[in-house]
């Protein structure tokens, strides 16, 4: 559902659109996800040219805030984005918008933007963690197919990339997808403790609220199917307070990073 946010005035001038997406950045970065959107579309849609940085905060907001078209359109746009030397970061934009598919159930098209994403940083030509990234959607379909120990494997690959790197949001991905894996395994209590950490990750600000609301519905949904109660009513209890300061951050599906254990 979308916030409600005042109506912003078209900019009609270069200072008015400089002020607009300053306006949009900031609201972004205090996770007002209705205002970054109403200021950055303003821009938008008075046909002024958002720089490319712009355009992905304007994707990521409209997710935030549930405008299904929008984001998807504007993570559309920053992924055809001309310029060699933006190989990497459109290839990165591609991914996220194949994972968001891929989350809805969406395979078909998810997996197409996500092989556009590989083509993409394979153009870049050099080591980068976008690589770990590009991991998790076939390992998302090894965890969905009962094949937990090939899943568990490449999550484990993943996991190396993001202590390669530093990564905090494919880390917290990595030890996300490897909860469920290990369930099915039968080593539960190895796998509550990945899902934890992944939590913790979230809750120390370590992560995007794009990933934050990825994390917070799996976690929250593979301790209910696993019957701990205890952890999904302690981490319901974090995402309901987090969801009172960002309540549209939660995605609507996330069922990919949980499989059905019952």
């Amino acid at each position: 559902m979308s916030t409600t946010v005042a109506t912003v005035c078209a900019p009609n001038t270069g200072e008015d659109r400089d002020r607009h997406a300053g306006t949009g950045r900031e609201a972004f970065r205090v996770q007002a996800w209705g205002d970054a959107y109403a200021h950055l579309s303003a821009v938008d849609a008075a046909g002024h040219d958002l720089a490319a940085e712009d355009l992905e905060l304007l994707a990521r907001s409209a997710y935030l805030t549930g405008r299904d078209a929008d984001w998807e359109e504007a993570w559309a746009r920053t992924s055809g984005l001309p310029g060699t030397r933006r190989r990497r970061t459109c290839g990165a934009t591609a991914f996220w918008l194949g994972l968001v598919l891929f989350n809805r159930g969406e395979e078909a098209r998810g997996g197409g933007w996500v092989g556009r994403a590989g083509q993409l940083i394979a153009g870049h030509g050099r080591d980068c963690v976008e690589q770990g990234y590009l991991l998790l959607p076939a390992a998302l379909q090894h965890l969905g197919s009962g094949q937990a120990a090939e899943a568990h494997e490449i999550f484990g690959r993943v996991l190396d990339v993001a202590e390669r790197f530093d990564d905090p949001e494919l880390r917290a991905l990595g030890r996300l997808g490897r909860g469920p894996a290990l369930v099915e395994m039968r080593e539960s209590e190895r796998a509550v403790r990945l899902l934890d950490e992944a939590m913790v990750a979230v809750q120390a600000g370590d992560v995007s609220a794009l990933v934050a609301g990825i994390v917070y519905c799996a976690v929250i949904l593979c301790c209910q199917r696993i019957f701990d109660l205890s952890c999904a009513q302690q981490w319901t209890a974090h995402s309901v307070s987090g969801a009172r300061r960002s309540p549209t951050s939660c995605p609507t599906a996330v069922s990919a990073w949980c499989t059905d254990l019952s």
